[in-house]
């Protein structure tokens, strides 16, 4: 299943929201692409990708990125 969270964010959010129970039992593949709209910004490409194996949302740490850094 392929989800365009541009558009449809809140729904994205909804079904991983009720999802998150289900997770234990999923593999989930998770790619980030930004959308090439000209000529020169094609072909597009994936920018990031992950696979999640049967994961527990209670485990998860959360991602530290750094960006609230000053």
């Amino acid at each position: 299943m392929d989800i365009n969270i541009h558009r449809f964010r809140y729904a994205a959010k909804k079904v991983l929201h009720n999802l998150m129970e289900k997770f234990q039992q999923m593999v989930l593949h998770v790619g980030f692409t930004i959308e090439g709209r000209s000529a020169d910004e094609l072909p597009e490409a994936m920018l990031a990708c992950a696979c999640l194996n049967y994961g527990s949302p209670d485990e998860v740490d959360e991602l530290q990125t750094g960006l609230d850094e000053d």
